[in-house]
């Protein structure tokens, strides 16, 4: 969901950052055990509230945890950029 709300000069793969979705990964969490669990459900709560002003953060923490070596999040999307990425992907 973090590539539909940050700049990274690579991106690929792309899911809404829609309530539906970060519902279904909050059940998703309730299912499994992950690591690092209670970050990632704070950060869904966060943004099922509408707050995505973290999402560079966060794909920053997962681009690492995937050993990322190129798509690095550098900012924010415009909401012009964003509705661009949206019409293109969704």
């Amino acid at each position: 969901m973090t590539h539909q709300k940050v700049y990274a000069n690579d991106k690929w793969g792309a899911l809404e950052a829609s309530e539906e979705n970060i519902t279904m990964l909050l059940s998703l969490l309730d299912e499994n055990d992950y690591d690092d669990e209670d970050y990632y459900r704070k950060v869904l709560n966060i943004w099922k509230k509408g707050d995505f002003s973290n999402a560079v953060e966060v794909h920053n923490k997962i681009w690492r945890a995937q050993d990322g070596s190129i798509g690095k999040a550098k900012r924010l999307l415009t909401p012009k950029e964003e509705q661009l990425f949206v019409e293109n992907n969704f």
